[in-house]
């Protein structure tokens, strides 16, 4: 972290959000794992995967997305695309972006941001608003980021938000108080380069139903500067925003390859009770397509742990 002094506020602000964050460690690894089985946060092997910004615009940038059968076929394109791609860390997202746009250190006074789109059950809303806080908040990465916030958009609360106060609120246990508002608003202000955001699920809202603020600041007219993060099943608006300018990358969470299916299994599962549903993955193509899927993959080992008790 930035060894520059902070107002207290700011600093006052950042050790809540610290807090907040950490205690959700034991809640991720009691979530994750199997009940009765020992695990970290690492064992999700969820992929992150780069999809350069022009693709799929041409094909999708005209359809309305109005049947699940609609949905399927994107999701599929994705998928598709994904095999072919780089992976890339978490920590990394905003890392070597295009030339016109600058890492997380220097103000470009345009919002930098990211759009991370994936499939249900693929672990974007616990890859951005568990795992990144979480580790932002232990020092382990986003490390230039002063303050690092996140708001679930299907919450009204976070979609009708007025003003970047009401968002750190939600995440600091109301420790604003007016003079902390005004202080770290100032700090917002001038320093946009060190705020993450993350809004989370933007397919399970309308940005027509989307207050003026929060409207305006996933199109980066609001705050700007700041390090946005915009997380969506594909849906008709991820395609719209994926023309904006300061969405700089989109990359998308894909889920469990076949090697990662064994890994994952193998790490939370006993080693006579992990053999023995990989047994039955290899004899069954539903089940192992249902593995792929990260969500469903945990409840298929939590399961299978108590089956076999």
């Amino acid at each position: 972290m930035s060894a520059r002094t902070l107002p207290s506020a700011v600093l006052r602000l950042r050790n809540a959000l610290r807090a907040s964050y950490t205690r959700v460690q034991d809640a991720i690894d009691n979530d994750m794992m199997p009940a009765g089985v020992d695990g970290t946060v690492e064992n999700t092997n969820v992929n992150l995967i780069i999809l350069p910004r022009p693709d799929l615009r041409g094909e999708f940038e005209n359809q309305t997305f109005a049947s699940q059968s609609d949905m399927r076929r994107v999701e599929h394109v994705f998928a598709a695309k994904a095999e072919q791609l780089e992976e890339i860390e978490l920590a990394k997202i905003f890392c070597k972006l295009p030339s016109s746009a600058l890492a997380v250190g220097g103000s470009t006074g345009r919002t930098v941001a990211v759009l991370a789109v994936a499939s249900a059950g693929c672990g974007k809303t616990f890859v951005f608003t568990k795992v990144g806080p979480m580790k932002w908040a232990s020092g382990d990465m986003w490390s230039d980021f002063d303050i690092v916030v996140y708001g679930e958009l299907r919450h009204p609360e976070v979609r009708k938000a007025t003003g970047i106060s009401e968002l750190l609120d939600l995440k600091g246990r109301n420790i604003l108080n007016v003079h902390d508002q005004e202080t770290i608003n100032k700090f917002v202000t001038k320093n946009p380069e060190r705020v993450l955001v993350v809004l989370d699920g933007l397919d399970e809202t309308s940005l027509s139903d989307c207050s003026k603020y929060v409207y305006d600041l996933i199109h980066g007219e609001e705050l700007a500067g700041i390090r946005l993060v915009v997380t969506s099943r594909p849906c008709a608006d991820v395609f719209t925003l994926s023309k904006k300018k300061h969405f700089r990358r989109r990359v998308e969470l894909v889920g469990f390859h076949r090697p990662d299916v064994t890994r994952y299994v193998k790490k939370v599962l006993k080693p006579d009770t992990a053999e023995a549903l990989l047994r039955e993955i290899s004899d069954d193509e539903h089940l192992a397509s249902m593995m792929a899927t990260p969500i469903m993959a945990k409840e298929t080992c939590k399961i299978f742990h108590h089956t076999q008790e």
